[in-house]
C-alpha cells in the first residue's frame, strides 16, 4: 500500500514537473523529453505498459527531431522502450526496438562497453522468448566476454552472465554444457552477493529446473 501510495505521488510530481516544463520551454524541448522519459520509466515500473509506451515514443520523436537518430539519449530510450515492450510480452516489438538499441550503442561505444553487453543481453532473452535460442546464443556469449573483460571473472555479475548463457543452452537442449556454467557459479554467486539476492535465488531456480528436465530427459532416452 504504501509503494502504491509513493508511486503515485511520484507520478503526480512528474508529471506537475512536465507540465511546467512544456510551458516554459514548449513541446520540442530536451527538457521535456528528459521528463517524458523519467515518466515512461516510473510508468513501466508500475507495468502500466499502455500507458507507457507513447510516452516512450513521444521523448524518442523529440530527441530524434533535435539530436538526430544516432545520439546516445536514444539509445538510451530506446532500451527503455524495448525492456518495456519485453514487459508487456509484445516480443515483436521488443526485438526491433532492441536490436536498433544494441547497433546503435556498437556504432557509439564500440564492442566492448558495458552497455553492449547490456542490449546484447536483454536482445538475447527476447530471442529464447521467441523461441530463438540458436539466435540468442552468440549475444549471450558476448555478453560474458564483455563481463569478464570489463568486471573481471570474479565479479558475481559475470557469474550470472554464464547463468544466463546456460539458461540458453538450456532451450537448445545442450544440458551438459548448461550444467557446466549453471553449477559452479551458482556456487559463486552464494559467496556473493548472497542467498538471499534475487539473482542468486533465480540461479538456484534455474539448477533445480535443469536438473529435473535433465533427468526426465535421461529417463526417458533410456526407457
Amino acid at each position: 500500500m504504501r509503494l502504491k501510495q509513493a508511486y503515485a505521488e511520484a507520478e503526480s510530481l512528474i508529471r506537475e514537473a512536465l507540465a511546467i516544463k512544456r510551458a516554459v520551454y514548449g513541446d520540442e524541448h530536451l527538457e521535456v523529453a528528459t521528463s517524458l522519459n523519467g515518466l515512461a520509466q516510473l510508468l513501466t515500473v508500475k507495468r502500466d505498459y499502455d500507458a507507457a509506451e507513447p510516452v516512450y515514443q513521444e521523448a524518442l520523436g523529440i530527441y530524434r527531431r533535435l539530436l538526430g537518430d544516432e545520439h546516445p539519449y536514444i539509445a538510451t530510450v530506446s532500451f527503455n522502450l524495448g525492456r518495456m515492450l519485453m514487459g508487456k510480452r509484445d516480443f515483436a516489438a521488443s526485438e526491433t526496438v532492441l536490436r536498433e538499441t544494441l547497433a546503435l550503442r556498437r556504432k557509439s561505444l564500440g564492442n566492448r562497453h558495458p552497455n553492449v553487453a547490456t542490449a546484447a543481453l536483454h536482445l538475447g532473452r527476447v530471442l529464447m522468448m521467441r523461441g530463438r535460442a540458436d539466435q540468442a546464443e552468440p549475444l549471450l556469449r558476448e555478453n560474458v566476454v564483455i563481463r569478464e573483460d570489463v568486471l573481471s571473472t570474479d565479479n558475481w555479475r559475470t557469474s550470472y552472465a554464464q547463468v544466463e548463457l546456460g539458461i540458453c543452452l538450456m532451450h537448445l537442449g545442450r544440458y551438459a554444457e548448461a550444467a557446466s556454467l549453471i553449477r559452479p557459479h551458482h556456487d559463486r554467486m552464494k559467496a556473493r552477493p548472497g542467498e538471499a539476492h534475487i539473482r542468486v535465488q533465480q540461479a538456484r531456480d534455474t539448477l533445480a529446473y535443469l536438473n529435473t528436465v535433465w533427468d526426465a530427459t535421461a529417463t526417458h532416452e533410456g526407457s
